[in-house]
C-alpha cells in the first residue's frame, strides 16, 4: 500500500511537469508567433526607412557618364526626390550652365522610357522607367523622372546609345542643407589695387575695377589697365556679347557646387572697360571665370566684405 502511494506520487509529479512542459511548449509556441508578426511589422518599417528623405542631392563634382569605358560629355548635376518622385537633372558640362548631355539622353522625348532605366546596384533585379523628362532652366540641360525609387545606390542607363551610355554609380546620401546665407548688402564695393585675372598662373592685362550690387543684380566692371582709365580687358571677356553667357560663370568658393552664369553685359563708361551682370548671388566670396578662354581665365577670389 505504501508502495502504491509512493508511485502514485511519483506519477504525479511527472503530471505536473509534463503539464508544464507543454504549457511552456504552447507559450513559447505564441511567443514564436508574436516574433514573427513583429518581424514582419519591422519589414514594413525598413521599406518605410528605404524610402529617400525628400530634398535636392547635389553632386561636386558632378557624376560623369561613360560609354564603352570611355568619359563623355554628359553630368549628373543633382538629384531631387518630391514624394514618390525622383528627378536627375543632366547636363553636357562639368560646371556651370551648359546645354543637353551627349547621346540619346537629349532625344529622349521621342524614345520609349524603357530605354533609360535606373537599377539599384545593391538588388539589381529591381529597375525603374523613366516617367517624365524636360529641360532645365537651371543648368540648360535635361530631367528625367522616375517613380518609386527607393534605392540609395543606383545606375542610370541610356539603353539607346550603342554601346550604352551608364552613370556607374550614383550614391544618394543626405539631402542638401538649407542654406540661411544674408542676401549681399546694395551699394559700390571698390577694388584698390585692382583684383588681377590669371591665366595658366600668368597674370594677363585684366582687372576688377569694382563690384555694384542692387537688389538681385550684381554687375562687375572689368578693365585693361591696373589704375585709371583704359579700355575691355584682355581674353574672351571684351566679346561676350557674342558669346553664351554660360561661359562667363561666377563660383561659391565657400560652396563651390553653386554657380551663376552672366545674364546681361555692356559698357562701361568709367574705366572705358565693360561690366557683366549675375541675378541672385548670394556668396560673399567667389571666383570669376572665362571658360571661353583656353586656357581658361580666372579671377580666383573675389571678397565682398562691406560696401564704400
Amino acid at each position: 500500500m505504501k508502495k502504491t502511494q509512493i508511485l502514485k506520487g511519483i506519477l504525479g509529479i511527472c503530471l505536473v511537469f509534463m503539464v508544464s512542459l507543454l504549457t511552456a511548449c504552447a507559450m513559447l509556441g505564441f511567443a514564436s508567433v508574436s516574433t514573427s508578426d513583429s518581424r514582419e511589422g519591422g519589414g514594413s518599417s525598413a521599406a518605410a526607412s528605404d524610402r529617400i528623405a525628400a530634398g535636392t542631392y547635389t553632386f561636386y563634382p558632378r557624376l560623369r557618364a561613360s560609354r564603352g569605358g570611355v568619359d563623355v560629355n554628359a553630368y549628373l548635376d543633382r538629384v531631387e526626390v518630391k514624394g514618390n518622385n525622383m528627378t536627375f537633372y543632366l547636363t553636357n558640362e562639368a560646371i556651370s550652365g551648359g546645354g543637353n548631355p551627349a547621346g540619346e539622353w537629349q532625344h529622349s522625348w521621342r524614345i520609349n522610357g524603357d530605354q533609360f532605366i535606373v537599377k539599384d546596384l545593391d538588388r539589381p533585379s529591381r529597375t525603374w522607367v523613366r516617367t517624365n523628362h524636360g529641360s532645365d532652366e537651371a543648368t540648360g540641360g535635361m530631367f528625367l523622372t522616375y517613380e518609386g525609387v527607393t534605392g540609395r545606390r543606383l545606375s542610370l542607363t541610356s539603353l539607346a546609345d550603342n554601346p550604352n551610355m551608364v552613370f556607374d554609380e550614383i550614391i544618394i546620401g543626405e539631402p542638401d542643407p538649407a542654406l540661411d546665407i544674408p542676401a549681399l548688402r546694395n551699394g559700390t564695393y571698390t577694388f584698390y589695387p585692382r583684383i588681377q585675372a590669371i591665366r595658366s598662373g600668368a597674370e594677363v592685362d585684366a582687372y576688377i575695377d569694382r563690384i555694384t550690387v542692387r537688389g538681385e543684380f550684381v554687375n562687375i566692371y572689368l578693365t585693361n589697365v591696373p589704375v585709371g582709365r583704359g579700355g575691355a580687358p584682355a581674353g574672351e571677356w571684351r566679346n561676350s556679347w557674342r558669346i553664351n553667357g554660360n561661359r562667363f560663370y561666377l563660383q561659391d568658393l565657400d560652396r563651390p557646387q553653386r554657380t551663376w552664369i552672366r545674364i546681361n553685359h555692356g559698357d562701361d563708361d568709367v574705366t572705358g572697360g565693360m561690366f557683366l551682370t549675375y541675378q541672385g548671388v548670394n556668396a560673399s566670396r567667389f571666383s570669376l571665370t572665362s571658360r571661353e578662354d583656353n586656357p581658361n581665365m580666372i579671377f580666383e577670389e573675389i571678397v565682398l566684405s562691406n560696401p564704400d
